[in-house]
């Protein structure tokens, strides 16, 4: 059985649990031997059959000292592999020195491991570093990116399609930027390949929107401005005023940092000012909670709302994982079209709101609470997420490209 050795900067992220899932599924197929590399330990559950598959790699010096006799003996070969890498990599010159140097280093903590294969997520400077540093120990690699990792962190990323074995990319727009970063090359090996959710964690139930009480609306985003929560705030506090039942607004989401926080901090300023703090709810008050408590809302609320947009610096979503959660537990979706949503959202299936724009949602629910096509467009929503991002299908995929 090939051994595969996956590596992800933090394990888990509580914003990352797709790559939990796909980890999971991966280990249970048993089609590969997973083991699991990471810099550091995050908050999100793991669950029982990958903890003792984790491997914890922090650099330190301690390490440069006793990977000294590694560089020494194979110093030659290093050098070869530099000198290609400085050849291929558009990256500046200064930012080439810094990543290959650590990629010694990591190659060095790599040599202790065994395996066939090493899968790195994200396209940013750390696949750059492995990348660099599997080809040091003569090993293959292969690469998943995802969406800031390519439109505004993105890294050496034409040497990357020229050595790797593979670069799946979760998106459409994220494929075409990889594609575009490379100067084209390399077609046959850059794919695309959607990430996928579990059906049975969720409870699928059609809403019946009691508008003579109260209307539960949640929306599942980070504290950033791509996550267009303010003018999502703006439109909460306005349909809060407009209308005679109560509406609650749930935001499920991580503030990481001071800037997030401050984010966070305006969000309920806003609703303060208003009058309507009490409409807002913010479970674990920015640290996160667990995925199964994160279900738990989807299950109580009655639509969702993602108001994402594609920020001025490039950055930008790919299909956020809380769009698939909510179709799976059959919430109405109100959307933008931001980064590769519209892969799967479209007028048919959903409702589709301009980014930055109150107003636009603001009519957008109004148009759903009036329409009578709700509920085929909700089954309509689910036929087709279940069709392209059902883990079970989208991870045979991905073994598939692992194992040949």
């Amino acid at each position: 059985m090939k051994k595969v050795l996956i590596f992800v900067p933090t394990f888990s992220n509580l914003s990352e649990t797709f790559i939990l899932r796909e980890l999971d599924a991966l280990d249970k197929n048993q089609r590969i031997e997973v083991a699991v590399l990471t810099l550091k330990q995050g908050k999100a559950e793991i669950p029982q059959n990958l903890r003792n598959k984790i491997f914890y790699i922090p650099l330190n010096f301690g390490v440069g000292i006793s990977a000294l006799p590694f560089i020494f003996k194979n110093l030659f070969f290093i050098s070869k592999i530099g000198l290609d890498f400085f050849k291929t990599s558009n990256d500046s010159f200064l930012r080439n020195i810094k990543n290959f140097i650590k990629s010694i280093f990591f190659a060095y903590r790599l040599s202790f491991f065994n395996f066939d294969q090493l899968h790195i997520h994200f396209l940013s400077d750390i696949s750059t570093i492995l990348g660099l540093a599997s080809l040091i120990v003569k090993k293959p690699f292969s690469i998943s990116g995802h969406a800031r990792d390519i439109f505004v962190d993105g890294s050496a990323i034409n040497f990357k399609v020229q050595k790797a074995k593979f670069i799946t990319l979760c998106n459409t727009k994220a494929f075409l930027k990889c594609l575009e970063l490379s100067g084209g090359k390399g077609r046959k090996n850059v794919v695309l390949g959607f990430h996928g959710i579990d059906p049975r964690e969720y409870e699928f139930k059609m809403r019946e929107l009691n508008f003579t009480k109260q209307i539960e609306i949640l929306t599942d985003a980070r504290f950033t401005p791509k996550k267009g929560l303010i003018p999502l705030s703006q439109a909460i506090i306005s349909l809060i005023n407009d209308y005679d039942f109560k509406i609650n607004f749930t935001i499920i989401g991580l503030a990481i940092g001071e800037e997030q926080e401050n984010l966070m901090k305006e969000v309920k300023e806003i609703f303060k000012n208003a009058k309507v703090y009490d409409s807002l709810h913010i479970p674990g008050n920015g640290s996160g909670i667990q995925q199964a408590e994160v279900m738990k809302y989807y299950q109580q609320a009655d639509v969702f709302i993602y108001a994402g947009i594609n920020t001025s610096g490039g950055d930008a979503d790919g299909v956020p994982n809380g769009l698939l959660q909510a179709a799976f537990s059959g919430l109405p979706v109100l959307t933008t079209n931001a980064g590769s949503i519209g892969d799967l959202y479209n007028n048919e299936n959903s409702y589709i709101i301009e980014q930055n724009s109150s107003e636009s949602i603001i009519e957008k629910f109004n148009e759903m609470v009036l329409d009578k096509q709700l509920n085929q467009k909700v089954q309509k929503l689910l036929h087709q997420v279940s069709e392209n991002f059902e883990v079970s299908k989208n991870i045979k995929y991905l073994e598939d490209l692992l194992i040949k």
